[in-house]
């Protein structure tokens, strides 16, 4: 994450599947975020232009995390909105080699 840059947390741990959350209609850019205990926090994937993209693939993206890391199953995924619009980080998924759909590039 760059320093300095602002979060909000959209889908915080323990509301219920993340899938049932109603999509955020601020302006984005928007990322799939994994939060370790201790509250130290990662963008998974993104940016997404739409809460309603990120929010799609969160299981995915969890799934993904759970392959790479065991430990990945104790962690909480949700999904934050980055205050400033003209964030452009990829994601830690993007840059492993998957695109915003989280499917592999070709090499």
């Amino acid at each position: 994450m760059r320093t300095g840059t602002q979060a909000i947390l959209i889908a915080p741990r323990g509301r219920g599947p993340i899938a049932r959350e109603t999509p955020d209609t601020a302006p984005g850019p928007y990322y799939i975020s994994v939060r370790k205990e201790g509250g130290d926090w990662r963008m998974v994937s993104g940016p997404y232009p739409k809460h309603a993209d990120a929010l799609a693939l969160v299981d995915k993206a969890r799934g993904i995390c759970q392959d790479i890391d065991p430990r990945a199953h104790w962690y909480a995924f949700g999904t934050v909105r980055i205050k400033d619009e003209t964030c452009t980080d990829p994601g830690i998924l993007q840059r492993s080699g998957y695109n915003l759909a989280l499917e592999r590039e070709a090499a």
